[in-house]
């Protein structure tokens, strides 16, 4: 009798302390006002419901920012367009931060080099991608790659083509590179930038 009571102690506090990491890890989820301007297509594509469901999910994980004590703003917009060409071009005007496009009609002669990519959805038949600007600052592109895929699950509810999205899916193709910002996250699962020897990562 007193064992059980004795263990039962023992994994309350242990649940007590995952629960207060898991709750410093919230904490430093927003760490700077967020504001995300999202080019994304025609509302009757895949792209518009995509992007719908980024801010969404940014939205979430800000509420549980607040909820924490997070002072930080976030503000995100989808901007209708006439699609990914529409998109690209929207990226490189500084028109918009962020843009989905349908890696599938990137053309060929298309100049990306100065894309980066932060999270790719493979498709049963498309693949799309969340790209900005390489020049994007690191800190805010870590968190909102964090962000989405803290939330993930909600965006597998948003349509079946959605259902595989995984970390395991996240093979850029068309050779746009990965924002060092989603590297950072991809490579720790933690969005604090520390300098070193080495360089900054």
């Amino acid at each position: 009798m007193f064992y059980h009571k004795i263990n039962f102690i023992f994994k309350f506090f242990i649940s007590l302390i995952l629960v207060f990491c898991l709750s410093v890890t919230n904490l430093f989820s927003l760490t700077q006002d967020i504001e995300l301007n999202i080019a994304s297509g025609s509302p009757l594509e895949i792209e518009y419901v995509l992007a719908k469901g980024i801010c969404k999910m940014l939205s979430r994980e800000h509420d549980v920012s607040k909820f924490m004590g997070g002072v930080n703003s976030l503000n995100c917009n989808v901007l209708i367009t006439d699609g990914t060409k529409q998109n690209l071009e929207f990226i490189q005007l500084n028109k918009v931060n962020y843009a989905i496009i349908d890696l599938n009609k990137i053309l060929s002669n298309y100049n990306i080099s100065s894309l980066a990519s932060l999270i790719f959805l493979k498709g049963p038949n498309k693949n799309w991608a969340l790209v900005t600007s390489a020049q994007e600052e690191k800190q805010e592109i870590c968190e909102v790659t964090e962000a989405v895929f803290k939330n993930s699950l909600e965006l597998k509810y948003l349509h079946s083509d959605f259902r595989d999205f995984s970390h395991e899916t996240f093979i850029i193709k068309k050779n746009i590179p990965i924002h060092m910002g989603s590297f950072k996250y991809f490579e720790t699962r933690e969005c604090q930038f520390r300098n070193n020897i080495m360089g900054e990562l």
